[in-house]
């Protein structure tokens, strides 16, 4: 069986990168760069393509391949080179060239030295690029043609249905929401507002503990005496009732005696001032008005002080004392466990 040495030559560009053929010269695939070719007015992009170079030290890159790629034996391989290298001989000879197909075209010169005329395209361009036209306007109306035609395109391939738009519903405001919500807060201010009117008014607080000032008052003890208004034997008005005591004066100082907190301990806090002053000031008012206040420093420079009225290791009988005592103190009271 004869094989086609056309057929096997472009085989051989399109399977190698690197070859020779005897008596005619060595074929190499290199990288090509864009290129502007101000003659043409066209901008080429990358591409491969193989170049012509004198000498013949890879012959054996040819045999390889006829060997691995067409199937032949040593003297078949043989046999088909030699019939390659005679046929470009014999164009060129007879014509001056000789033409391989989508690689380019040998030429003779006169002085019996080889070149090749390389096509523009041998294998493609990179990533299918095309060339370009020089100038930036042409680019553009060429690009712009090319969109304008797929639209075109995308316009007779489609049809569309007309719909007509939706116009959405408003909403009707419900009234009766936003109605409970403004009564809402008006109560609430209210009752911020006038809560000791709405507690006189309904007996709220009747029965608690007073503090006032009469003429029974100790002259040497500037105590005030305490007097229960709930109970029966006290149920007579005083003769004079002088003026009301609207605030305890201290007779404990706590200034520079605040403790440590201790691990192990569950306080009632009762208020966690930041200042030492108002700490200490608040602490002897409870002080003189019975409780077991004790004044607990902060954990570091610039913290809060702490104001505890019970203390204990067992965290159950701190919660309970919370509990009894939830009405006494206008604060809202917390455990502190350190």
């Amino acid at each position: 069986m004869k094989i086609d040495s056309g057929h096997s030559l472009n085989l051989a560009f399109r399977s190698l990168d690197l070859f020779s053929i005897p008596r005619i010269g060595t074929f190499r695939k290199v990288w090509k760069s864009a290129v502007v070719d101000h003659i043409s007015g066209r901008i080429e992009p990358p591409s491969e393509r193989f170049v012509f170079e004198k000498g013949e030290k890879y012959v054996e890159a040819l045999q390889n391949f006829a060997h691995k790629r067409l199937g032949l034996d040593d003297s078949a391989a043989e046999a088909l080179i030699q019939d390659l290298s005679g046929e470009i001989l014999s164009g060129l000879e007879a014509r001056h060239r000789f033409r391989i197909t989508g690689i380019g075209e040998l030429v003779r010169e006169k002085d019996d030295s080889i070149h090749m005329k390389t096509d523009t395209h041998q294998f493609g361009t990179a990533f299918g690029l095309a060339g370009l036209p020089l100038t930036l306007r042409e680019n553009v109306q060429a690009e712009e043609q090319r969109t304008a035609q797929k639209v075109e395109e995308a316009k007779a391939a489609t049809f569309t249905v007309p719909v007509e738009p939706v116009k959405p519903e408003k909403a009707p405001i419900k009234p009766l929401p936003v109605l409970i919500v403004l009564l809402f807060l008006a109560l609430t201010v209210s009752l911020i507002f006038f809560r000791h009117q709405i507690g006189d008014l309904l007996g709220i607080g009747k029965g608690t503990v007073t503090l006032v000032s009469n003429d029974h008052t100790d002259k040497q003890n500037d105590n005030v005496v305490p007097v229960d208004t709930t109970s029966e034997k006290n149920n007579a008005q005083p003769e004079k009732v002088v003026k009301k005591v609207e605030k305890t004066v201290p007779t404990h100082d706590f200034s520079g005696s605040g403790v440590a907190p201790r691990h192990g301990m569950h306080y009632l806090v009762v208020s966690s001032p930041r200042s030492a002053e108002n700490a200490a000031h608040y602490a002897a008012t409870l002080a003189a008005q019975g409780m077991d206040a004790s004044l607990i420093n902060p954990w570091y420079d610039g913290g809060f002080y702490k104001v505890s009225v019970f203390a204990s290791t067992d965290k159950q009988a701190v919660i309970a004392k919370m509990v009894e005592w939830k009405d006494k103190f206008p604060e809202k009271s917390w455990i502190f466990s350190p």
